[in-house]
């Protein structure tokens, strides 16, 4: 019994060190001292450490770094009416997050050089309950999210000035904008409606002309995109989203790509399917890649040649981890995700 015992923990230390090599790729498995039932919504880069972003069980915000191998938790900056983080953003200087709070959404900023952060949840208005998603394009930051009446909301903060500019009364009230994204001009944020028939949400925002676009309609004829779409990224040369089930890409016209996810076999209702039926989540780009994340799924889409791709030691390995962002820092992806309540998180290289 004693001997069964020690091959349980050489095996177990084992496979968590262990790198997984496949195509000239690795996924490393990381050990994080975060509380179990934590959950991660946001990953980030500054240039010198990844950033998180999340909340914890005992309904509390979760906001730290991950640098050289070590976490630091810096939750303690943070007011103790923030309850959860749901995005967050570097803008070469600070990084702003965004979330929740126990009366209605909330706004931080939070230099890394100077460790100095500063709560900006009085510039929110007052009937906004939930920050979902921000963005930036190297002057304004757009968030975007939803109001206490279950309304989509939606606006922009200058930090030169520190003035926030609602422009909610513009878009359809009836829906939620969970994401958006900059393609360092414009700003293009989704979701999706909350009427019948549910359709997805889709709203462009030009920031000179301060012109807002409901573009909902590029979708109208995909039922795939019935449910919304929950993540969009600018990855370089277009938009890519996400949406439960599908996958898109939009420049200059809209191009559904979900037939790719079926080659793959991965979301086939088929029995003879490779893989188990896994929902997407979200979505992060770096150098030309990005990483498409779901329930028990990660795939990586190459944005120059178009190819998708299946990282099938992990869907093999780890197919009840559900996997919620990651970050790009110029030599690999820190992924976080959570399993059954609890954290964790990966280092790949693509």
């Amino acid at each position: 019994m004693k001997k069964v015992i020690i091959f349980e923990l050489i095996l177990t230390f084992v496979l968590l060190q262990a790198s997984l090599a496949f195509s000239g790729r690795t996924l490393k498995k990381v050990l994080l001292n975060f509380p179990s039932g934590s959950s991660i919504n946001k990953v980030i880069w500054n240039g010198k450490s990844f950033f998180l972003a999340g909340e914890s069980n005992v309904k509390s915000a979760i906001f730290g770094k991950y640098d050289l191998n070590q976490f630091k938790d810096l939750s303690n900056l943070l007011p103790s009416y923030y309850v959860s983080l749901n995005d967050c953003v570097w803008t070469g200087k600070a990084i702003f997050i965004v979330g929740s709070g126990s009366i209605k959404a909330v706004m931080g900023e939070y230099i890394p050089s100077t460790g100095y952060f500063k709560d900006l949840t009085d510039k929110i208005p007052y009937y906004w309950k939930y920050n979902l998603g921000i963005a930036y394009n190297g002057k304004l930051l757009t968030i975007v999210g939803e109001s206490a009446d279950g309304s989509a909301v939606m606006g922009t903060y200058d930090p030169s000035n520190e003035k926030f500019y609602d422009f909610s009364d513009k878009i359809n009230k009836n829906g939620l904008l969970e994401s958006v994204a900059s393609n360092g001009k414009n700003f293009l944020a989704v979701g999706w409606k909350t009427t019948m028939p549910q359709r997805s949400l889709i709203i462009s925002y030009d920031p000179p002309s301060k012109r807002v676009t409901d573009m909902s309609t590029l979708t109208s004829n995909f039922k795939n995109y019935n449910l919304g779409i929950k993540s969009i990224v600018w990855d370089g040369n277009e938009y890519v989203f996400v949406s439960n089930y599908a996958f898109g890409k939009y420049e200059n016209g809209f191009e559904d790509l979900s037939n790719e996810l079926n080659t793959i076999h991965l979301l086939s209702f088929s029995s003879t399917s490779k893989y188990r039926y896994g929902q997407l989540n979200r979505m992060n780009c770096g150098n030309g890649r990005c990483l498409i994340l779901g329930n028990g799924v990660l795939l990586v889409y190459y944005s120059l040649n178009k190819k998708l791709e299946a990282v099938e030691d992990f869907i093999a390995n780890y197919e009840y981890v559900s996997l919620t962002s990651s970050a790009w820092d110029g030599k690999e992806f820190l992924i976080a995700g959570e399993k059954n309540g609890k954290p964790k998180f990966f280092l790949f290289k693509p």
